[in-house]
């Protein structure tokens, strides 16, 4: 049945690669690699207000390192839950360009995440 749904995919990850953290949406792994002294990113698909409710409460209780939620375009919600949380906040999924970044971090986000190489170099 492989390992993407079971925690030890975290422990195969320590082991084997090498790797200094992690990024997940399921609060299991980020407890994990918690305990395994990994960084850890807990990532959020806001898409409606049961998932914004659900990102403070789920972090509070999963304690990552840091929280991405996704998208990272919403400056009223990205404000919100930048000052909901006890940890920093990553911005990612369709900043484009440079006024999506300035966006982002004047809500509250230390940094955003893209693929978008047109920011990379900003």
């Amino acid at each position: 049945s492989g390992l993407s749904s079971k925690e030890i995919s975290v422990d195969f990850i320590r082991s084997t690669t090498g790797a200094d953290g992690i990024i997940s949406t399921r609060p299991a792994f980020i407890r994990r690699g918690r305990e395994l002294g990994l960084f850890t990113v807990l990532r959020f698909f806001v898409f409606d207000s049961l998932s914004l409710d659900n990102v403070a409460a789920s972090a509070a209780a999963t304690q990552p390192d840091v929280v991405e939620i996704l998208p990272g375009i919403m400056p009223k919600i990205v404000r919100r839950v930048a000052r909901d949380l006890r940890c920093p906040l990553i911005c990612g999924g369709l900043i484009m360009d440079k006024s999506d970044v300035l966006e982002a971090l004047s809500a509250g986000a230390l940094a955003v995440s893209t693929t978008s190489e047109a920011v990379w170099d900003l």
